[in-house]
């Protein structure tokens, strides 16, 4: 079980969610077979893979199998997931009111001695307060998330989820030095690791900054290539995101029709995970909108 624990980690690391929830799934099943409560309560906390994944409602449904009196003899059941990305969840799906009572029944890991607890709690601020509209508070937390850096590695996933989480909240602010010295962070990454998540945001991101300044094949390239990477690791959320922030870019630049298939993808993958945020800012685009039929369009231009 110990051994599924620590595969679980380095497949997360490695980028590899279906590896991941793979060796969740066969933690939880030995688990069950032996008897050892402990360790389902465990298993059952891991929700990053699934929150890649795009399996939302399994993943929710799974944690509320998991009792917040649990955290008594299994605490470490709720520092693998269930604070951090089941707030995450609610937090995108637009249930905030519940997003931040999860949050409150935790508020203590705030000040824990463990560094696990602190970074999972200050990376489920930092989602909450960026969906409250509240982004000045959103970065201070991600910025509380990447304090332990050094002792668990950009690679752990509180951290680099946070890590872009204080990018994000400091562009929403037009911070643009603050998300520069965030991005210079994921930019200086070692390649000691196969990780492909930040350098698939970083694409995301200096595309983004770049919009309205720079050069345009340039700039498509970018989110092209994030695209790409975000559809090879099957991180679906943040493919959504990168869709979404792509078809925003193009209508801009006047290419509607080339927005059109990104929009519907983007919209495919925001409908199954019960993202209504996301829904809502795609509807605004012209691209989401139906075409009107050529007879009307001959009426209104009489």
């Amino acid at each position: 079980m110990r051994a599924h624990n620590n595969l679980i980690d380095i497949a997360n690391a490695e980028d590899r969610y279906e590896a991941a929830q793979d060796h969740v799934e066969s933690g939880l099943a030995l688990a069950r077979r032996v008897g050892n409560r402990y360790w389902e309560r465990i298993f059952l906390g891991y929700c990053y893979p699934m929150f890649c994944l795009g399996r939302w409602d399994e993943a929710l449904a799974r944690l509320e199998d998991l009792s917040v009196d649990d955290r008594v003899t299994a605490r470490i059941a709720f520092d693998q997931g269930y604070v951090s990305f089941g707030t995450a969840m609610l937090a995108h799906r637009g249930e905030l009111e519940q997003a931040a009572e999860r949050l409150a029944l935790f508020e203590d890991f705030e000040r824990s001695s463990d560094v696990q607890e602190r970074t999972d709690h200050a990376c489920a601020v930092a989602v909450l307060r960026l969906a409250q509209g509240r982004p000045a508070e959103a970065l201070r937390a991600a910025r509380g998330a990447l304090q332990p850096i050094a002792t668990l590695g950009l690679w752990h996933y509180a951290i680099r989820e946070s890590l872009v989480l204080g990018i994000e909240a400091a562009l929403n602010m037009s911070d643009r030095e603050a998300a520069g010295e965030l991005l210079g962070i994921a930019e200086r990454l070692p390649n000691v690791r196969r990780i492909r998540f930040l350098p698939a945001h970083v694409l995301r991101l200096r595309a983004r900054m770049a919009a309205g300044d720079g050069n345009p094949e340039l700039i498509g390239a970018g989110f092209e290539h994030a695209v790409l990477a975000f559809r090879e690791i099957r991180h679906q959320f943040w493919l959504g995101v990168t869709l979404l922030e792509y078809s925003e870019w193009l209508e801009r630049e006047g290419q509607i029709s080339s927005a059109a298939p990104l929009v519907v993808e983007a919209r495919a993958i925001f409908q199954q995970l019960g993202a209504v945020a996301w829904v809502a800012r795609l509807a605004k685009l012209s691209a989401a909108r139906p075409a009107q039929p050529i007879a009307a369009e001959a009426e209104t231009a009489r």
